[in-house]
């Protein structure tokens, strides 16, 4: 976005079959320029170290929310909670109830600060 669109326009890009973004929150107004620009939206995903692989994803096929990663992947349980109370709220913190075969098993000789991410189950 910050280099505009010319640049992009500039290469054949019919192979692309969708875009996908990593690593930090994707603002709605690069899922609407992605749209504008490229054809396509952007599928946001999250997913972390401890998760093993993307949990939260917008699947092909779709339709993209701008500000939304879309579903858990299939035999994830995922909700917000409010930080404080650990009761789901609609803002907060993303939580995944644990149990999928890629989750991390342990942090390296502290077993009491792995179970103490979980609460509530």
């Amino acid at each position: 976005m910050k280099e505009g669109a010319e640049i992009i326009r500039k290469h054949d890009l019919s192979s692309l079959r969708h875009l996908a973004s990593v690593g930090e929150p994707l603002n709605p107004e690069a899922v609407i320029w992605s749209k504008e620009v490229f054809g396509k939206p952007f599928h946001d995903t999250f997913w972390q170290t401890e998760t093993g692989c993307i949990v939260i994803t917008n699947f092909p096929g779709m339709e993209i929310k701008p500000g939304s990663m879309g579903k858990p992947f299939p035999g994830i349980t995922a909700t917000v909670l409010d930080p404080r109370t650990y009761e789901p709220a609609k803002a907060g913190l993303i939580a995944l109830r644990p149990g999928w075969p890629s989750q991390i098993r342990g942090y390296w000789n502290n077993a009491a600060g792995y179970q103490a991410k979980f609460k509530n189950g």
